[in-house]
């Protein structure tokens, strides 16, 4: 349980730059909850974040198809849905590029990319994001926990991801636990 804890302090630490923004100069920190997805689906069922409080920890990460870094990093998203994923977990993919772009891609990689993907309407979703985060490049993930409210953001290959999913995954209330009205 200490290492637990010790392991949360440091990875919020190492955050905390990133995120560590003025509240009057419009940004938001780590904490916050973040701009909802306006894009549109490719793969998969469609994902809101608002529905995702209270049952799912979601993922959303920004990539290209053109982007070695990107495409480098899709076997181990694939790897933390298939994992995560009866868990809790939901994993979004969303380019700026054109559906036409992406569904080709998809076609080419076939079940490679196994987890959801859309495409940014316009680039309003990214820039809603990178803006109020202050972060620039791609691939970048944003990890929501189960309140609704961004828990981590950094490079999707980075060693805390997987840890900050086991992590925020453990806050989702099993059916069984849930009490009923007669306890």
């Amino acid at each position: 349980m200490i290492q637990k804890i010790l392991l949360t302090a440091m990875m919020c630490m190492l955050a905390i730059p990133v995120f560590a923004q003025d509240a009057e100069d419009g940004k938001l920190s780590l904490g916050d909850f973040p701009p909802e997805l306006n894009v549109d689906f490719v793969k998969r069922t469609p994902v809101k974040l608002i529905d995702g409080v209270g049952t799912k920890v979601i993922v959303v990460e920004f990539w290209a198809t053109w982007c070695a870094p990107c495409k480098i990093s899709i076997p181990h998203l694939t790897e933390l849905q298939k994992k995560y994923g009866k868990d809790g977990l939901v994993i979004v993919g969303i380019s700026d590029e054109s559906i036409q772009d992406v569904q080709l891609f998809l076609d080419r990689i076939g079940s490679g990319m196994d987890y959801t993907v859309a495409v940014d309407r316009g680039g309003d979703t990214k820039k809603r994001y990178y803006d109020a985060f202050g972060v620039e490049g791609i691939p970048q993930a944003f990890v929501i926990d189960v309140n609704g409210r961004v828990a981590w953001q950094g490079h999707p290959n980075s060693p805390f991801l997987e840890r900050i999913i086991s992590i925020l995954l453990e806050d989702i209330p099993d059916v069984e636990e849930k009490p009923t009205d007669d306890e």
